[in-house]
């Protein structure tokens, strides 16, 4: 799909390895402050500024310079606070025998992009045993941190004296009702690694399971119509880092997890948004499971659809790509033939039984004919929203 100048430069200057487009696009015609603007919204404001002073500081005009460089202090600031906070609790616990780990903000960026100060974030994740969380709950709230959302997979707290600080506690690394799984703590703890910041060392996830985390969270955006372009970036930026990946042992998990379908979503974004490059066995396996697996590339358009345009997604677009993600076959067959058939199986499985004032509105029938809006319904339904569909798989 056919991207914005602001975009496709902000893309380029993100993107590992750089590009030599970047110095003909800023002699373009853009604006800077649109530029900052999307940079912010997307999470990617510090590592803009970064490869701007970096490689093309005589190209910033003065004013942007120094807009750009108080948000990167502000960030940076904010940063440091929050991983000081992450290590102070990382320490409580420790002290406590409660094996813990962090990941995401501090973690993330510095094994991304080798520093903490290039990643916007704005909590502390922090993942616990189920059976220790009710302790760590406990520690938190005398630490003056304050519960203030409670969900089946996490907790979420902010603390009293400095509410911009706020931690999500996981037992969990995504809700149960999403279709892929992660693998368990015991797991992760044992294959963990150590990373140093602020001098100290710390317990975190192996490359690979950061990989693997990294490529759930991208599908999972996907899955609640909430795409993260910075996750995309992490991924491709850690996928740059990594010359020496074993790309068999990572293959093998991804299999073992059942994590085919979403590997291969946050593989080809990485590579259609990034310009990833992969070794020639993996795209030889990544083509293939693009032909096999029909979903990979409708999720892809989606994602990039929601991400670079202003695209509404209509409550039934919502729950028929959850549909897809959850249950769309993986076969070879017409791209065109296989939406319509998933859209039809979607509507037997989730549509038809759910009847309402708007199948009543579409046409009259008296009271005794009511069993008939069951067939009125799904015809509704694809009147209603067909040319979205049709607009959807033409492109």
């Amino acid at each position: 799909m056919k991207i914005l100048l602001d975009q496709e430069l902000l893309i380029l200057l993100c993107s590992p390895g750089g590009s030599n487009e970047i110095t003909n696009l800023l002699e373009e015609d853009f604006n800077w402050d649109h530029l900052i603007q999307i940079s912010i919204n997307y999470g990617l404001v510090q590592l803009l500024y970064a490869n701007l002073m970096t490689d093309y500081a005589d190209k910033l005009p003065i004013e942007v310079r120094a807009k750009l460089q108080s948000i990167f202090s502000a960030n940076v600031a904010h940063n440091m606070e929050l991983t000081s906070e992450m290590l102070k609790i990382l320490r409580l616990l420790r002290n406590v025998d409660i094996p813990a780990i962090s990941f995401k903000g501090p973690i993330l960026a510095t094994s991304c992009y080798g520093s903490y100060f290039l990643r916007q974030y704005g909590d502390i994740d922090i993942l616990v045993k189920f059976q220790d969380s009710f302790k760590v709950k406990e520690l938190l709230i005398a630490q003056n941190f304050r519960l203030t959302e409670e969900r089946g997979w996490q907790q979420s707290f902010i603390y009293n004296p400095k509410p911009e600080i706020e931690i999500d506690l996981h037992w969990e690394l995504s809700p149960l009702h999403f279709p892929f799984r992660h693998p368990d703590f015991e797991t992760l703890w044992q294959r963990r690694e150590l990373i140093e910041l602020n001098g100290e060392k710390i317990d975190t996830f192996s490359t690979v399971d950061i990989l693997l985390i990294l490529i759930v969270q991208i599908a999972k955006g996907g899955y609640e119509a909430n795409e993260s372009l910075a996750h995309i970036c992490d991924l491709a930026h850690l996928l740059y880092q990594q010359k020496d990946l074993s790309w068999g042992k990572l293959l093998q998990e991804v299999q073992d997890f059942q994590l085919e379908r979403a590997f291969y979503i946050g593989l080809n974004l990485a590579i259609d948004i990034f310009g990833t490059l992969l070794p020639p066995e993996i795209e030889k396996t990544l083509l293939e499971q693009n032909q096999k697996d029909l979903v990979i590339g409708i999720y892809i358009n989606q994602i990039k659809k929601r991400l670079f345009s202003n695209k509404k997604t209509s409550l039934v677009e919502t729950h028929f790509f959850r549909y897809l993600m959850k249950y769309g076959t993986a076969i070879k067959v017409y791209h065109h033939v296989y939406i319509i058939w998933q859209f039809l199986a979607f509507l037997i499985k989730d549509g038809i039984t759910d009847i309402n004032e708007k199948d009543r509105d579409f046409y009259t029938l008296p009271r005794k004919l009511s069993f008939l809006y069951y067939l009125i319904r799904p015809i509704r339904i694809i009147i209603q929203h067909g040319l979205r569909l049709y607009k959807f798989i033409d492109t």
